[in-house]
């Protein structure tokens, strides 16, 4: 007998910048948002000021190291920018 796990992970339909009230900021600051192609997950929203991420109003786990909140904002822009084929 083998066990099989299944990872949904739908791809991204799109990406746009905005201003979303972040939870952790406690105010309203640009974040980006990304929308999924299966129509199930909620938009995943990400704070580009303090780099906090939730979705359907529940925040991510935070990972547990140093400057992860620059990584994760640096992350994101050059993600958006390869998205749109900006270097």
């Amino acid at each position: 007998m083998s066990a099989y796990i299944h990872i949904h992970a739908p791809a991204i339909t799109h990406s746009v910048f905005t201003a979303e009230c972040c939870p952790d900021c406690q105010r309203p600051e640009p974040a980006m948002v990304r929308e999924f192609t299966d129509g199930y997950n909620d938009p995943e929203v990400i704070c580009l000021c303090c780099g906090e991420s939730w979705s359907g109003g529940y925040l991510w786990p935070k990972p547990f190291e140093r400057g992860w909140r620059q990584r994760r904002i640096a992350q994101v822009i050059a993600a958006f920018n390869a998205e749109r084929g900006i270097m």
